[in-house]
């Protein structure tokens, strides 16, 4: 059992300094993970090959602080910020709350679910099929990969993007992003195959 870090040690730049697996051990490699923070975990991550593959900074960070750091890069991030420079115009960057990302308006919907209905399972339940043993829960903001991975957005929908782009998931979407002035939409078919297109706002 490894005692735990003295709490004057700066954690995030002793992992930052770690230049290979065989310098530390995994088990104290783990318990300086286990001591940052979700934002360190994020730059950990992108340091090398190694900590891509061995830090997941979703799975080991903490709600609490998850929630703390992207409402904090909302509001207080520069290069989040909505900009009304002629040269430079732009909408803000939102927060979603399912991936903990902060992204830009075309990743979500305009009329995006408020509401929804969960089992005690957690999994997601139709308006129209909920029991009273089903949970009433009240969403937070989530973009449209999310919600298309949890359901909430489901085949045949129509979608309008805070841009005012129309995206139709009539299949799995499993990317989104910009792309040549419009929405690159990677769908996943039935047969496992993936299909890229650019989807452009309508003239």
């Amino acid at each position: 059992m490894l005692a735990p870090f003295p709490e004057h040690l700066n954690l995030s730049s002793i992992a930052l300094h770690i230049p290979t697996r065989k310098r530390l051990p995994n088990d104290v490699q783990r318990l300086i993970f286990s001591n940052l923070d979700y934002q360190s975990l994020i730059f950990l991550s992108m340091v090398n090959r190694h900590f891509h593959r061995t830090v997941d900074p979703q799975r080991m960070a903490t709600l609490p602080d998850k929630f703390e750091l992207v409402m904090r890069a909302a509001k207080d991030f520069p290069q989040h910020w909505a900009s009304e420079k002629k040269k430079d115009q732009r909408p803000g960057n939102l927060e979603c709350y399912w991936c903990f990302r902060v992204r830009s308006p075309q990743h979500f919907d305009v009329l995006q679910a408020n509401t929804a209905y969960f089992d005690p399972q957690g999994r997601l339940v139709p308006e129209q099929e909920a029991g009273p043993q089903d949970r009433f829960v009240p969403l937070r903001r989530f973009c449209i990969g999310c919600g298309v991975k949890a359901g909430l957005h489901a085949p045949s929908d129509c979608i309008v993007t805070r841009t005012g782009l129309d995206l139709w998931t009539a299949l799995q979407l499993v990317h989104c992003g910009p792309k040549g002035g419009g929405v690159a939409v990677t769908i996943r078919l039935r047969d496992r195959s993936i299909v890229s297109c650019c989807i452009r706002e309508s003239r």
